[in-house]
């Protein structure tokens, strides 16, 4: 008897799980983050710009914090994702 319930709530999880995995949208960027080489460490922060999550001083902006905004590298421009990770002057330089 216990065989036949643990049998039936396996075959409950895995078709929860098929159900949920087959719904699950494409994420193009996912092969470039998640490859067979990856860094974990590296793979998380990747991963963390990219969903725009980075705690950087935009976001403090936004959770009403009375701070500075600029950026300290470069002291003009507002310290912003794509500023620090595309746009940035100071870190063309280096």
């Amino acid at each position: 008897m216990i065989n036949g319930l643990l049998g039936n709530a396996l075959n409950t999880i895995s078709s929860i799980w098929q159900e949920l995995k087959s719904k699950r949208s494409k994420i193009l960027w996912e092969r470039l983050v998640w490859h067979p080489g990856h860094i974990p460490k590296h793979s998380v922060i990747v991963w963390i710009v990219i969903l725009n999550m980075l705690l950087i001083r935009d976001r403090f902006l936004g959770f009403g914090l009375e701070i500075d905004g600029v950026c300290v590298l470069y002291e003009s421009d507002l310290e912003i994702r794509d500023n620090m990770f595309f746009q940035c002057e100071y870190l063309r330089l280096v």
